[in-house]
């Protein structure tokens, strides 16, 4: 309650500042959820001696961390949207998508990398990393296209 207060009297850069806090805090939950917590939930990813049980216990308290996660995106977002009226501006959006476009051709390169390394002998393993190669290369134009988009709306 005493944090809504606060927030309610923000303004200007005060604002911008807070919304980019929102949104990053967001990004933080949803890195914890996806990049720590999902990555723990199939027992294949476990030590093949790891008890049954102990791991079904550790799942259970793995999903309450996921659903908290999802809940405090849910409120992060929220919270950005009304201190910034659940628009942005044009330029940040356009910033953002080329962030994500160098994302995905840095990916690209990582897994053309990997498709010919000397230590990646099996095929199927090349062939695998040239796919995903080849998908954020098609990821890296898509993202183009949105940026031409929103800069000639």
């Amino acid at each position: 309650m005493m944090l809504a207060k606060t927030m309610d009297n923000l303004k200007g850069d005060n604002v911008t500042t807070l919304v980019q806090l929102l949104f990053s805090a967001v990004d933080m939950e949803e890195q914890f959820s996806n990049s720590v917590y999902h990555n723990y939930l199939d027992p294949a990813d476990w030590p093949a001696n790891f008890k049954k049980e102990v791991f079904e216990r550790i799942r259970e308290r793995l999903i309450v961390l996921i659903e908290d996660s999802k809940k405090h995106q849910d409120v992060l977002r929220e919270l950005g949207r009304r201190y910034n009226s659940g628009k942005r501006d044009t330029n940040s959006i356009i910033r953002e998508f080329k962030l994500m476009k160098r994302f995905a051709l840095s990916a690209k390169e990582f897994y053309a990398k990997l498709c010919s390394h000397p230590q990646i002998e099996e095929e199927n393993i090349r062939k695998t990393f040239r796919s995903l190669a080849d998908t954020q290369q098609r990821h890296a134009e898509i993202v183009q296209e949105i940026i031409e988009l929103v800069n000639n709306q």
